[in-house]
């Protein structure tokens, strides 16, 4: 075996030239395959019958609202601040109604009624729930979605997604 990977070598070394045109011509038809051949990329995972795939498909037949992907809009006050004083409320409340307006949004949660703020009051978090999965959740909808960075007095706030792709 030895002996035969050394007259590989050795063939390899005296046409070095043509040994590496056919490894690059290897792979660009390699590459090329690789392109013009591939199959559809897929988002959407299922595994039938698994106790959890059988209760998002409950979800979906009962309750098609609540089986809908989430982008969890979190709120942060300014230094020295908290979400309670009634410049930050007003800005969050109206980041929420902002969101509610959203095409395909079917509910919008309220983090002081929900009581989804900090022990400190400086950060809450509110769902802004969609009627499609969160992998459907188009990109021009979470773009409407109200984000703003920090802003001296001005709460920041900032999205993430969450549910089933």
């Amino acid at each position: 075996m030895a002996s035969r990977l050394y007259a590989l070598g050795r063939w390899a070394v005296r046409r070095r030239g043509r040994f590496t045109a056919v490894w690059l011509l290897l792979l660009a038809v390699v590459g090329g395959l690789g392109i013009t051949v591939h199959g559809k990329v897929a988002s959407d995972f299922t595994v039938p019958g698994i106790e959890s795939q059988q209760a998002q498909d409950l979800l979906e037949a009962k309750f098609p609202a609540a089986a809908g992907g989430v982008i969890r809009v979190v709120y942060a006050a300014s230094a020295g601040s908290t979400l309670t004083a009634p410049r930050a409320e007003a800005a969050v409340e109206a980041g929420l109604a902002k969101a509610a307006g959203i095409s395909g949004v079917v509910q919008v949660t309220d983090p002081f009624r929900t009581k989804a703020l900090s022990a400190d009051r400086r950060i809450g978090y509110a769902d802004v729930r969609f009627r499609q999965g969160a992998a459907d959740v188009t990109q021009e909808s979470k773009d409407a979605c109200p984000v703003r960075w920090p802003r001296p007095g001005t709460p920041a706030c900032g999205w993430s997604t969450a549910g089933r792709p």
